[in-house]
C-alpha cells in the first residue's frame, strides 16, 4: 500500500501492474516516459543501426547475479571478426574459473563512468532484462535480453512482443 505523493515506475509494463494506495491517493507516473536515466543518456546520440554487427556490447547489470558474462564472452570470442565490449558492473564478480577475459577482440571495462557512450559505440547488445535494457532502448541499441531474475521477465517479454528487443 502506497501512502505517498508520487509513485514512479519507469518500466514499460508499469501500467499493467496493480497498485494500492492508502488514505492519501498518490499521483502515478507509470511507463517508459518516466524511466529515470542518468544524464549521460540524454547527452548521447542514438545508435546508428548497422546491417552487420561488428561490435557487441555485453553487460548483465550491476551484479551479474548468475555470472552470465563469462558464458557470453566464451560463446562469442571466436565467432569471427567481431569485437566484444564487456562492461562489468560494480558488484559483479564475473569469474570464468581461469584468468579474466583475454584476446585482441575483447575489451573489458569495470564500472565505467559513461556507459551510454560505450553502448552507443556498439552495434548490438547482449544484456540483462533490468535497468540496462531501458538504457539500451533509450539509445536504440538492438539487443538480446537474457533474464537474470524473475522480476525481469514481464518487461523482457513486453520488449520482445513490441519488437524492441529479442528476449531469450
Amino acid at each position: 500500500t502506497y501512502s505517498c505523493d508520487f509513485v514512479i515506475n519507469g518500466n514499460i509494463h508499469a501500467d499493467t501492474l496493480s497498485y494500492k494506495s492508502g488514505r492519501k491517493r498518490p499521483k502515478f507516473l507509470l511507463g517508459g516516459q518516466y524511466t529515470p536515466l542518468r544524464e549521460e543518456f540524454a547527452d548521447t546520440r542514438p545508435v546508428s543501426i548497422q546491417k552487420t554487427a561488428k561490435k557487441v556490447f555485453i553487460c548483465f547489470g550491476g551484479s551479474d547475479l548468475r555470472n552470465f558474462t563469462p558464458f557470453a564472452v566464451e560463446a562469442l570470442q571466436n565467432a569471427g571478426e567481431i569485437e566484444l565490449v564487456v562492461v562489468i558492473g560494480a558488484r559483479a564478480e564475473c569469474s570464468n574459473g581461469r584468468s579474466q577475459f583475454s584476446g585482441n577482440s575483447v575489451t573489458v571495462k569495470k564500472n565505467p563512468n559513461n556507459r551510454a557512450a560505450i553502448m552507443a559505440s556498439c552495434d548490438i547488445g547482449i544484456i540483462s532484462g533490468g535497468g540496462i535494457s531501458l538504457e539500451a532502448a533509450a539509445l536504440g541499441l538492438p539487443s538480446i535480453i537474457v533474464e537474470q531474475a524473475e522480476n525481469q521477465r514481464q518487461m523482457s517479454e513486453l520488449m520482445d512482443k513490441k519488437g524492441l528487443m529479442e528476449y531469450i
